[in-house]
């Protein structure tokens, strides 16, 4: 799947250089979608503002992107020089989960990612 649609692919991405990033989309050949969600990010400005706001949050959401009725949360696992190296994800019946909801689930993703970090020798998210 296109890490630009997945919650774990942003988890990722969000822990890379924006110019990697960049790199890895420079046009709008470069995005897909699996079918049709109001609101998917389909050009560069809409998914580097998204990821900046998964750097500030510390993980990654996705709503019916990949599997309509499906949401996930993931955040990134990093190595000793702060660089992805997985992500850790939990994808749910949207609703099943209401929305607020989400940031309680978010944090124990996190934890999680953050204590794989750790015993990967990482930095966990600050």
């Amino acid at each position: 799947l296109p890490s630009h649609l997945t919650a774990s692919g942003r988890a990722i991405l969000a822990a890379l250089p924006k110019s990697q990033v960049r790199a890895l989309y420079p046009n709008a050949a470069a995005f897909t979608a699996r079918h049709e969600v109001e609101g998917a990010i389909m050009k560069y400005s809409a998914l580097s503002s998204h990821l900046d706001q998964v750097r500030q949050r510390g993980y990654a959401t996705e709503h019916g992107e990949v599997t309509p009725g499906f949401g996930s949360i993931a955040a990134a696992v990093t190595d000793h020089l702060g660089w992805p190296t997985a992500a850790v994800a939990v994808t749910f019946l949207e609703d099943k989960l209401p929305a607020d909801q989400w940031p309680m689930l978010a944090a124990r993703v996190q934890k999680v990612a953050d204590e794989l970090s750790v015993r990967i020798h990482g930095r966990p998210a600050k």
